[in-house]
């Protein structure tokens, strides 16, 4: 695996464990308990903005991979199938 991409496995694994380990309930209530609701919020904030702005970059540095040829045929098909989905 090219090390772009791992960068960016790993920076989506650390934004979405970060974010199941801070809400899951025997950490946060060991961590309310201990530095309070306010400072926990705070932390949670902080650890999602930092590793979301990982992501986001390890993203913005991965190659791009073409997976199939562009159809133009096909992308009518799509604006005409999502045309419902937005009126709604």
């Amino acid at each position: 695996m090219e090390p772009a991409f791992s960068n960016l496995l790993t920076a989506t694994a650390s934004f979405v464990g970060g974010h199941f380990l801070l809400s899951s309930l025997p950490v946060r209530t060991a961590l309310v308990e201990r530095i309070g609701a306010g400072a926990h919020r705070i932390l949670y904030t902080i650890v999602a903005a930092a590793t979301i702005y990982w992501m986001v970059s390890a993203y913005n540095d991965a190659p791009y991979r073409e997976l199939w040829a562009y159809s133009t045929g096909l992308r009518h098909l799509q604006m005409l199938l999502m045309a419902p989905a937005c009126a709604s």
